[in-house]
């Protein structure tokens, strides 16, 4: 079999682009999976399930009433300069798990959030 040089170089390009492609696709679906929801199949053996996600009415409806949303915080977002998380919807915040955690500190992936404490 004789080996083409632009052949080799077509190919190359080609599976190039489909990584690309590939790779450029992850995102929007990882995005389309947080809006899925799914009911629980059935009563199991070990008991799962978030132990301190009671939301605070009145802190959720305020958040609604300046034009934001709880996906927005579930996300986190920058409002003027302040970080916002979920935490701020939690009815019983004093008894959640708290932690804070160095974001890598590269500007492409974390956009205003590289290199800061969240």
């Amino acid at each position: 079999m004789i080996k083409s040089p632009q052949l080799e170089n077509t190919i190359s390009k080609f599976l190039c682009v489909v990584s690309i492609n590939t790779l450029l696709c992850i995102p929007q679906i990882e995005a389309a999976e947080r809006a899925l929801i799914v009911d629980p199949l059935e009563m199991g053996n070990f008991h799962v399930g978030s132990s301190n996600f009671t939301i605070n009415k009145s802190a959720l409806d305020l958040l609604l009433s300046q034009g934001g949303n709880a996906g927005q915080l579930q996300q986190g977002i920058n409002q003027n300069g302040q970080l916002r998380y979920i935490d701020e919807l939690l009815a019983f915040p004093d008894d959640a798990f708290n932690f804070q955690l160095l974001v890598p500190n590269n500007a492409v992936l974390y956009g205003k959030s590289a290199g800061s404490l969240v």
